[in-house]
């Protein structure tokens, strides 16, 4: 497009961090886990995001998924996003979060290897 104004350019494109692609089976078993740890109705499917995550390389090489635990203080209505200075986590959390992972190992450990 420029070479009728006697410019000239280069376009060099650098890939950025791939999208989290999460494995439907690992999906599946931490989901249960989680309902198990936590009971179903704390689990949900959390929104899709448009930021970056480098847990996406992980996936890129082997099966997963990427999970969030909520960390909101009960009763606040401030929503503060990990990445901003007032950022304030519920310790309490930590607790639920070693729950899940347990969970999930013991479940992963039962589930039928394809």
């Amino acid at each position: 497009m420029v070479a009728g104004t006697g410019a000239k350019a280069e376009v060099v494109y650098t890939r950025g961090v791939p999208p989290v692609i999460n494995d439907r089976m690992a999906s599946a078993i931490i989901a249960g886990a989680a309902g198990a740890a936590l009971g179903p109705d704390r689990v949900v499917e959390a929104e899709i995001s448009m930021g970056g995550e480098d847990f996406a390389f992980y996936l890129d090489q082997v099966p997963g998924a990427m999970i969030r635990l909520g960390t909101g203080i009960p009763g606040s209505d401030v929503k503060l996003d990990i990445h901003q200075s007032g950022f304030d986590v519920d310790e309490r959390c930590i607790g639920y979060g070693v729950r899940v992972m347990v969970h999930t190992v013991l479940a992963a450990l039962s589930a039928p290897l394809l």
